[in-house]
């Protein structure tokens, strides 16, 4: 095999069918030979340039961009799976001498939050570009190919997104992604779309900079709670490669990172409070949106903002009356100990039947303890995507 571009294999054989839908014909190349023939044969710079003229290629740019709404994880994956895509576009281009003329860029759908700018600073990394529409860079009915990283719903995908537009998936929760052409996807059950990430560097043979090292290992910190939640063997070990090539700490940087995460709630208005960390998914016919905040004392809390959460969450719900073009059918608040390894969910009475399905209990107080819950990944997602895959859909 030989590489055309990054991440896109060719045999022989395929190259010998491009070319002659393109009505041309190389000599030294014909179907017949088998791969360990082909990589015998000389293959010059105007050969390869020969094969690949049929191909129709897409706009250059290509856009590394997380879900709407980002977390630490989305961002630091954004701006390291470009850097490797640029290092990957550079070596394509030494190995061959060709001119791939590809720009690979980072962006995010929103700015960092406090907790993915203290990872950013600790390594004097800069944010990414921020694109609320994708329309926005869309110039002259030129569409940039969308790389989606730790998300590959479009649901949770930046405003403009068409199913078409996406050419690659990077990722590490539920495939829920339909498409119309073929794309590569990089997909494993681990704690953060980081270790998937820095996987792929050592996969493609290329040197992880000191300072990519340490947000990816921030990522991975910030989505495993510090290694204590949804965490692989895998994640551990990466953490640990990271950290030696960072040369930090990572205890006490996730230390840092978790204290970083907590919410000043009393700062900010609840809509802020939970927007700012919202997914939304689609399960059965019903759009349910879920965020999660994360607390120094979920207690306090409850005590103090419980009324104004409930509120807030019913006036985002759809009712057959009242808000039937409401963009939610459920929604659910996460209140996360920052340190305690414990959750809340906070919900609608509208809600309720859903949650006690979900969950296989009786809810009260439009609230519900879950002990030894801190993602909502693993430990709320799939319990309500199970009801939806059942008959008694809720």
């Amino acid at each position: 095999m030989i590489y055309l571009e990054p991440n896109v294999r060719f045999t022989s054989h395929t190259l010998y069918n491009n070319a002659a839908q393109g009505g041309k014909h190389c000599p030294d190349i014909s179907p017949e030979k088998s791969d360990n023939e082909f990589f015998k044969t000389k293959l010059t710079r105007d050969n390869l340039i020969y094969f690949t003229s049929s191909f129709k290629m897409r706009p250059n740019t290509r856009i590394v961009i997380g879900h709407v709404n980002p977390d630490a994880d989305s961002i630091v994956s954004a701006i390291a799976y470009a850097h490797l895509q640029q290092k990957l576009v550079k070596k394509f281009e030494n190995e061959t001498g060709i001119k791939s003329n590809r720009t690979i860029i980072a962006a995010s759908t929103a700015k960092p939050d406090s907790q993915t700018q203290a990872i950013l600073d600790r390594f004097g990394v800069n944010a990414p570009m921020v694109i609320e529409d994708v329309d926005s860079v869309n110039k002259n009915n030129a569409r940039h190919p969308i790389i989606m990283v730790d998300h590959n719903e479009l649901s949770q995908s930046v405003k403009g997104t068409k199913v078409t537009d996406v050419s690659e998936i990077v990722d590490h929760h539920r495939l829920d992604f339909e498409g119309v052409n073929p794309i590569s996807v990089h997909t494993e059950p681990v704690g953060a779309t980081a270790t998937v990430v820095a996987d792929l560097y050592e996969k493609n043979d290329i040197t992880i900079p000191t300072k990519i090292a340490g947000i990816l290992l921030g990522a991975i910190l910030s989505d495993t709670f510090s290694l204590t939640s949804n965490t692989t063997h895998k994640d551990i070990t990466m953490a640990t490669k990271l950290a030696k090539i960072a040369n930090i700490d990572k205890e006490r940087f996730g230390e840092m990172i978790l204290n970083a995460a907590a919410v000043d709630y009393y700062e900010k208005p609840m809509d802020e409070v939970i927007n700012s960390e919202l997914k939304t998914y689609r399960m059965g016919p019903k759009t349910i949106g879920v965020s999660q905040v994360i607390v120094t004392s979920p207690q306090d809390f409850l005590e103090t903002k419980k009324d104004e959460t409930l509120q807030y969450l019913a006036t985002q719900e759809k009712t057959q009356e009242l808000k039937p073009k409401q963009k939610y059918d459920h929604m659910i608040l996460m209140v996360t100990d920052v340190k305690g390894k414990v959750s809340y969910l906070l919900f609608t009475d509208k809600s309720s039947k859903l949650i006690d399905q979900a969950f296989q209990t009786k809810s009260r107080n439009n609230q519900l303890y879950l002990p030894g819950a801190q993602s909502r990944k693993t430990h709320v997602i799939p319990n309500l995507t199970k009801v939806f895959q059942s008959s008694n859909v809720a």
